[in-house]
Protein backbone atom coordinates (compact mmCIF):
# COMPACT_ATOMS: atom_id res chain seq x y z
CA UNK A 1 0.00 0.00 0.00
CA UNK A 2 1.26 3.22 -0.95
CA UNK A 3 1.52 6.29 1.15
CA UNK A 4 -1.03 7.92 -1.04
CA UNK A 5 -3.50 5.19 -0.26
CA UNK A 6 -2.80 5.61 3.46
CA UNK A 7 -3.33 9.38 3.20
CA UNK A 8 -6.49 8.86 1.23
CA UNK A 9 -7.75 6.36 3.77
CA UNK A 10 -6.87 8.74 6.60
CA UNK A 11 -8.62 11.59 4.75
CA UNK A 12 -11.70 9.45 4.23
CA UNK A 13 -11.66 8.38 7.85
CA UNK A 14 -11.21 12.02 8.92
CA UNK A 15 -14.06 13.07 6.63
CA UNK A 16 -16.30 10.36 8.14
CA UNK A 17 -15.33 11.36 11.67
CA UNK A 18 -15.84 15.06 10.84
CA UNK A 19 -19.22 14.24 9.33
CA UNK A 20 -20.14 12.25 12.45
CA UNK A 21 -19.00 15.08 14.72
CA UNK A 22 -20.90 17.63 12.62
CA UNK A 23 -23.99 15.42 12.56
CA UNK A 24 -23.76 15.00 16.36
CA UNK A 25 -23.26 18.76 16.79
CA UNK A 26 -26.22 19.52 14.51
CA UNK A 27 -28.41 17.03 16.36
CA UNK A 28 -27.30 18.42 19.71
CA UNK A 29 -27.74 22.01 18.42
CA UNK A 30 -31.25 21.19 17.17
CA UNK A 31 -32.08 19.60 20.53
CA UNK A 32 -30.75 22.68 22.34
CA UNK A 33 -32.68 24.99 20.01
CA UNK A 34 -35.84 22.92 20.52
CA UNK A 35 -35.30 22.94 24.28
CA UNK A 36 -34.66 26.72 24.29
CA UNK A 37 -37.75 27.32 22.15
CA UNK A 38 -39.85 25.17 24.51
CA UNK A 39 -38.43 27.04 27.53
CA UNK A 40 -39.02 30.38 25.81
CA UNK A 41 -42.59 29.34 25.00
CA UNK A 42 -43.12 28.24 28.63
CA UNK A 43 -41.69 31.52 29.96
CA UNK A 44 -43.81 33.50 27.50
CA UNK A 45 -46.92 31.56 28.56
CA UNK A 46 -46.06 32.26 32.23
CA UNK A 47 -45.57 35.96 31.50
CA UNK A 48 -48.84 36.14 29.55
CA UNK A 49 -50.69 34.31 32.35
CA UNK A 50 -49.12 36.58 34.98
CA UNK A 51 -50.09 39.64 32.92
CA UNK A 52 -53.64 38.31 32.50
CA UNK A 53 -53.88 37.59 36.25
CA UNK A 54 -52.57 41.05 37.07
CA UNK A 55 -54.99 42.55 34.58
CA UNK A 56 -57.89 40.59 36.13
CA UNK A 57 -56.88 41.69 39.64
CA UNK A 58 -56.53 45.31 38.55
CA UNK A 59 -59.87 45.16 36.75
CA UNK A 60 -61.53 43.55 39.78
CA UNK A 61 -60.03 46.21 42.06
CA UNK A 62 -61.23 48.96 39.75
CA UNK A 63 -64.72 47.43 39.54
CA UNK A 64 -64.85 47.02 43.33
CA UNK A 65 -63.64 50.59 43.86
CA UNK A 66 -66.28 51.82 41.40
CA UNK A 67 -68.97 49.78 43.20
CA UNK A 68 -67.90 51.17 46.57
CA UNK A 69 -67.90 54.71 45.20
CA UNK A 70 -71.30 54.09 43.64
CA UNK A 71 -72.63 52.76 46.95
CA UNK A 72 -71.24 55.83 48.74
CA UNK A 73 -72.90 58.13 46.21
CA UNK A 74 -76.18 56.25 46.48
CA UNK A 75 -75.91 56.33 50.27
CA UNK A 76 -75.27 60.07 50.24
CA UNK A 77 -78.18 60.70 47.90
CA UNK A 78 -80.40 58.40 49.98
CA UNK A 79 -79.42 60.20 53.19
CA UNK A 80 -80.11 63.55 51.56
CA UNK A 81 -83.47 62.30 50.29
CA UNK A 82 -84.40 60.96 53.74
CA UNK A 83 -83.32 64.22 55.35
CA UNK A 84 -85.41 66.09 52.77
CA UNK A 85 -88.45 63.88 53.48
CA UNK A 86 -88.23 64.66 57.18
CA UNK A 87 -87.50 68.32 56.53
CA UNK A 88 -90.61 68.52 54.32
CA UNK A 89 -92.63 66.74 57.01
CA UNK A 90 -91.38 69.21 59.63
CA UNK A 91 -92.32 72.11 57.35
CA UNK A 92 -95.80 70.68 56.89
CA UNK A 93 -96.21 70.26 60.63
CA UNK A 94 -95.71 73.99 61.11
CA UNK A 95 -99.04 74.50 59.30
CA UNK A 96 -101.07 71.94 61.27
CA UNK A 97 -101.88 74.57 63.89
CA UNK A 98 -103.86 76.41 61.18
CA UNK A 99 -106.14 73.41 60.65
CA UNK A 100 -109.51 73.17 62.44
CA UNK A 101 -108.58 69.71 63.78
CA UNK A 102 -105.55 71.10 65.62
CA UNK A 103 -107.55 71.74 68.81
CA UNK A 104 -108.37 68.02 69.07
CA UNK A 105 -104.82 67.07 68.14
CA UNK A 106 -103.38 69.37 70.83
CA UNK A 107 -105.77 67.98 73.47
CA UNK A 108 -104.87 64.39 72.52
CA UNK A 109 -101.11 65.11 72.64
CA UNK A 110 -101.45 66.88 75.98
CA UNK A 111 -103.66 64.15 77.46
CA UNK A 112 -101.16 61.51 76.38
CA UNK A 113 -98.28 63.45 77.93
CA UNK A 114 -100.25 63.96 81.16
CA UNK A 115 -101.50 60.37 81.41
CA UNK A 116 -100.67 58.60 84.68
CA UNK A 117 -99.11 61.71 86.20
CA UNK A 118 -99.55 62.44 89.87
CA UNK A 119 -98.83 65.58 91.73
CA UNK A 120 -97.90 68.94 90.35
CA UNK A 121 -97.21 69.03 86.60
CA UNK A 122 -95.88 71.78 84.43
CA UNK A 123 -97.21 71.83 80.89
CA UNK A 124 -94.83 73.67 78.59
CA UNK A 125 -96.29 74.81 75.28
CA UNK A 126 -95.57 77.14 72.42
CA UNK A 127 -96.93 80.65 73.06
CA UNK A 128 -99.39 80.05 70.19
CA UNK A 129 -100.99 77.23 72.22
CA UNK A 130 -101.35 79.12 75.50
CA UNK A 131 -105.11 79.58 75.15
CA UNK A 132 -105.65 75.86 74.44
CA UNK A 133 -103.38 74.82 77.32
CA UNK A 134 -105.18 77.14 79.73
CA UNK A 135 -108.35 75.09 79.20
CA UNK A 136 -106.70 72.02 80.79
CA UNK A 137 -107.34 71.42 84.49
CA UNK A 138 -104.74 70.80 87.16
CA UNK A 139 -101.61 71.92 85.32
CA UNK A 140 -99.30 74.86 85.44
CA UNK A 141 -98.90 76.28 81.94
CA UNK A 142 -95.62 77.77 80.78
CA UNK A 143 -94.91 79.12 77.31
CA UNK A 144 -91.15 78.53 77.31
CA UNK A 145 -90.78 76.28 74.29
CA UNK A 146 -91.11 76.73 70.58
CA UNK A 147 -92.78 73.90 68.77
CA UNK A 148 -95.00 73.30 65.75
CA UNK A 149 -97.51 71.70 68.11
CA UNK A 150 -97.93 69.53 71.16
CA UNK A 151 -96.61 69.87 74.68
CA UNK A 152 -93.83 68.97 77.07
CA UNK A 153 -94.74 67.89 80.60
CA UNK A 154 -92.30 68.08 83.50
CA UNK A 155 -92.85 66.29 86.78
CA UNK A 156 -91.13 66.00 90.08
CA UNK A 157 -89.58 69.45 89.98
CA UNK A 158 -88.29 69.03 86.43
CA UNK A 159 -86.52 65.70 86.97
CA UNK A 160 -88.96 63.85 84.69
CA UNK A 161 -89.76 65.19 81.26
CA UNK A 162 -92.26 63.83 78.76
CA UNK A 163 -92.04 65.27 75.29
CA UNK A 164 -95.10 64.91 73.10
CA UNK A 165 -94.54 67.48 70.40
CA UNK A 166 -94.70 67.11 66.65
CA UNK A 167 -90.92 67.41 66.52
CA UNK A 168 -90.31 64.73 69.18
CA UNK A 169 -92.71 62.36 67.42
CA UNK A 170 -91.08 63.07 64.07
CA UNK A 171 -87.64 62.35 65.60
CA UNK A 172 -88.93 59.05 67.03
CA UNK A 173 -90.49 58.18 63.70
CA UNK A 174 -87.26 59.03 61.91
CA UNK A 175 -85.41 56.59 64.15
CA UNK A 176 -87.94 53.79 63.71
CA UNK A 177 -88.94 54.34 60.10
CA UNK A 178 -85.58 55.38 58.64
CA UNK A 179 -84.98 51.92 57.17
CA UNK A 180 -88.48 51.80 55.68
CA UNK A 181 -88.08 55.22 54.07
CA UNK A 182 -84.68 54.18 52.70
CA UNK A 183 -86.24 51.02 51.25
CA UNK A 184 -89.00 53.02 49.56
CA UNK A 185 -86.44 55.42 48.13
CA UNK A 186 -84.34 52.52 46.84
CA UNK A 187 -87.16 51.20 44.63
Amino acid sequence: MAIEDIFRALDEQADVECEQILHGARTQGEAIISEVQAEASRILDQKIKAAEDASRRTTAQMVNAARIENMKCIGTVREQAIAQVYSDAADRLTHVREQPAYTDIFRALSAEALATTEGECVLMVDPADKALASQLDGVIVQTEIQTAGGAVVTLDGGRITRRNTFESRLNKLQGFAGASVAEILQR
